[in-house]
């Protein structure tokens, strides 16, 4: 638990330097423009610090990232990531972190976050400190001058400091205001005289002595600017004027937002749009997902693409649809696949087992037709002209049966299983991806090709990118209930008993039946068999399934690309009340035991699933620091003439 806040406003909190000291450590590198060399970038989004063995916390917080560095963030080497009240810190280079993911750390908290160094691309033993205002995130954007930033929140009682780029002092006692008006609710405590609040933006409001600027704080409250030194000055904060303002093509970025040669988050990076910034769009398409969202909008003038997830309003009105039109039909024996793809079977039933599936919006050739399981009210079955797979008709835009010859329904069951323990229903079976499972078993639930999310559904990309975790809340052995399509429509790609024996129910290229259609698209679920505490061999068997799962990290595994990792907690490793809050699965115990299965996962992953590193001098690999290849990078950047 966190310790008691102090009287202080979330715009002023106590803060220190990483030394662990109100005075400001030595500099090597400040913050901002620079001659680079080595590799390193022109632009410093942070600052070199030098002349202390122990790092410390700059403010109170939680740790959300230790040690192994997030993806992207390779190059910083050890690190320590902490979410701080209204920003967040990260500290890069290095020896070794001291704390843990989920811990509570107070400013200057005398354990420290880590021991300084030389890890990852760094040039010399230093630390590389950067702050960021807002919630945690990955992207490399936002940084403001830390030093600054600090100074500023040392100021308190009328200091001479300096004030930071997106700081003010106020010049008399200052409301905070839950709306840019006067006539709003009062909300918190005031910013008493000469003190320094911390900002992310400024908006047009009510307009008092003929000022009608107000600044929004950290904590999301709206000041009047007249309460400030220099009164209405902008400078640095952007314009968070309700985007109700803007015209029907424009949008209005949330934070610094990259442009990129197409809606992909790998591309061609083309140009930054500053926060705050107002652009012109003409269109939208479907492309790579940013968090939950998966359109990215056309500039008007520069034809760049533009995730929708940092623009406002954030919808596609207005804006031609440039998606590819849907295909149609070249001759009477295709079909168009639904927007929830289609599985090709042995047989006119979802009891046979599944052959291969095709993906929404391709075309499908057929050569014949009969009637099979009803299902949803529709029994047309469509038989493939390649494979002579069976596909249910209601996976595709049309069930109509013209230029397709009708054929006898296959008189033959399909083959089943012999019912037992470890089938009960005696379910079709294949060879289990995951390699500690009994048995692989078709389950009915589990016909859901990935490749779309939402309700309805809308293309997303094919990626397990999260791991999801679930419990049963019930004793005993629910495997029997999984087998069928039961009344929750509930399934998980594998089932965990108490006695860590595991059951495959779905096949890594489907989604599971688990949390819905805005999560189930990206995620890889297990079932844990209880409704208390889990066991021993449940925690080992769910840390193994972790590990081996990382273990694919930019690999396909069953056809799907992965990319699901262990080195951070956030929005990868999912517990169902994260998800859907209010729920109480997975129980108290799981909950608050994820951290430690991280540590787990991370431990089986290097002992069991990183293959072992070849004998030096045999082969023909040959290995090159990180920070070589970026120098040899920005090399050839150099020579060519171009810029990232």
């Amino acid at each position: 638990m966190p310790p008691p806040r102090s009287a202080r406003t979330r715009e002023e909190s106590m803060m220190l330097y990483p030394n662990g000291s109100t005075e400001r450590p030595t500099v090597t590198s400040g913050f901002g423009p620079r001659q680079a060399s080595g590799g390193a970038s022109s632009y410093h989004r942070g600052a070199d610090l030098i002349g202390f063995s122990i790092i410390r916390a700059v403010a109170a917080g939680v740790v959300k990232c230790s040690g192994s560095a997030p993806r992207g963030w390779e190059n910083g080497g050890d690190q320590v990531w902490i979410q701080h009240d209204g920003f967040f810190s990260k500290s890069l280079h290095q020896a070794r972190s001291l704390v843990s993911d989920g811990q509570w750390v107070n400013e200057g908290d005398p354990v420290g976050i880590g021991i300084m160094g030389q890890s990852g691309s760094a040039q010399g033993v230093h630390q590389h400190l950067e702050i960021t205002p807002g919630e945690l995130h990955f992207g490399n954007y936002g940084q403001v001058d830390p030093l600054a930033f600090i100074a500023a929140r040392l100021s308190r009682g009328g200091s001479t400091a300096s004030v930071g780029g997106q700081q003010r002092r106020t010049r008399a006692v200052a409301n905070g205001r839950a709306e840019a008006s006067s006539q709003s609710a009062l909300v918190g405590d005031p910013l008493q005289d000469a003190t320094v609040g911390d900002f992310v933006g400024f908006a047009r409001g009510e307009s008092v002595e003929g000022n009608d600027v107000w600044f929004k704080g950290t904590s999301g409250r709206w000041f009047w600017s007249g309460a400030f030194e220099g009164g209405a000055n902008t400078a640095n904060l952007p314009d968070l004027t309700p985007a109700a303002s803007l015209g029907g093509q424009q949008r209005r970025t949330t934070t610094e937002l990259n442009g990129r040669a197409d809606a992909r988050v790998n591309a061609t990076l083309k140009q930054t749009l500053p926060a705050g910034a107002v652009g012109d769009f003409d269109g939208w398409k479907y492309g790579d997902a940013v968090g939950t969202e998966n359109r990215w909008v056309r500039g008007a003038h520069s034809g760049d693409w533009f995730s929708l997830a940092y623009l406002e309003p954030s919808n596609v009105d207005n804006l031609a649809d440039l998606n590819p039109a849907a295909p149609t039909p070249s001759a009477s024996n295709e079909r168009v696949v639904g927007a929830g793809g289609a599985n090709g079977r042995t047989g006119p039933g979802r009891n046979y087992t599944v052959a291969q599936s095709l993906p929404a919006g391709t075309v499908g050739t057929f050569n014949g037709w009969t009637r099979g399981e009803t299902v949803e009210g529709i029994d047309v079955w469509f038989r493939g002209a390649l494979a002579g797979n069976w596909f249910w008709s209601g996976g595709f835009t049309s069930q109509s049966t013209d230029g397709l010859e009708q054929i006898a329904t296959p008189t033959a069951p399909p083959p089943t299983a012999t019912p037992t323990g470890d089938n009960p229903l005696g379910l079709p079976t294949h060879t289990p991806f995951y390699p500690d499972a009994v048995i692989g078993l078709d389950a009915p639930l589990g016909n859901s090709p990935r490749g779309t999310k939402g309700k309805p559904a809308v293309p997303a990309p094919v990626i397990i990118d999260q791991f999801h975790i679930h419990r049963t809340g019930s004793s005993g052995d629910d495997g029997a209930w999984f087998s069928k399509d039961n009344d929750r429509s509930s399934c998980p790609h594998l089932h965990v008993l108490g006695n860590g024996r595991t059951r495959e129910f779905i096949r890594p290229s489907m989604k599971p039946a688990l949390t819905g259609p805005d999560w189930n698209w990206r995620g890889y679920g297990v079932e844990i068999q209880g409704d208390g505490d889990g066991t021993a061999e449940q925690f080992e068997r769910v840390a193994d399934v972790m590990a081996w799962l990382a273990s694919y990290e930019g690999k396909t595994l069953d056809g799907v690309l992965v990319m699901y990792n262990l080195r951070q907690r956030e929005n990868t490793t999912i517990t169902h009340r994260e998800m859907l809050p209010g729920t109480e699965c997975p129980g108290e115990w799981w909950q608050s035991r994820v951290d430690a299965l991280l540590v787990r996962a991370r431990q089986i992953l290097l002992g069991r699933y990183t293959p072992a590193a070849p004998e030096p001098g045999k082969g023909d690999v040959v290995e090159v620091p990180r920070s070589k290849l970026q120098e040899i990078f920005e090399w050839l950047k150099g020579v060519l003439g171009r810029r990232s």
